[in-house]
């Protein structure tokens, strides 16, 4: 069973994740636009992905630490699975389109990755 605390970060993980994704995706479009392949063009905004992204999934949806170098490993893992799943649906829809395509797995990766590994809240430990 889901608890109310678990349903309230993926909630807000959704939001923050529009407002990253529309930052992320319109970046996409605009390094395409300006010629850059699809393997340039999703690492470019990637990275300014990271950067962007980072502190609103701190501050706004996990609300603990987390690791700026996790973080980057999560992304750059990502990246990795974005951009061969987008190598494999390309020529049936396209550069542009193919970027959004993908988004449910990326979004259901990047949740686990960072609420298990990047952004996990360590238990204490006491002796008695």
């Amino acid at each position: 069973m889901v608890s109310h605390r678990d349903t309230g970060i993926l909630l807000r993980f959704l939001m923050v994740g529009v407002i990253n994704t529309a930052f992320a995706v319109g970046l996409y479009w605009l390094f395409l636009y300006a010629g850059l392949s699809y393997q340039w063009a999703s690492l470019l905004s990637l990275i300014l992905g990271i950067i962007f992204s980072f502190n609103s999934h701190r501050l706004a949806v996990f609300k603990t630490g987390g690791g700026f170098f996790r973080y980057t490993l999560v992304w750059v893992s990502i990246y990795f699975v974005n951009t061969e799943l987008i190598s494999i649906i390309r020529d049936d829809i396209g550069d542009y389109f193919a970027g959004i395509a993908v988004l449910p797995a990326n979004v259901t990766l990047s949740f686990v990755l960072m609420k298990y590994f990047v952004f996990r809240k360590v238990k204490e430990c006491r002796v008695s």
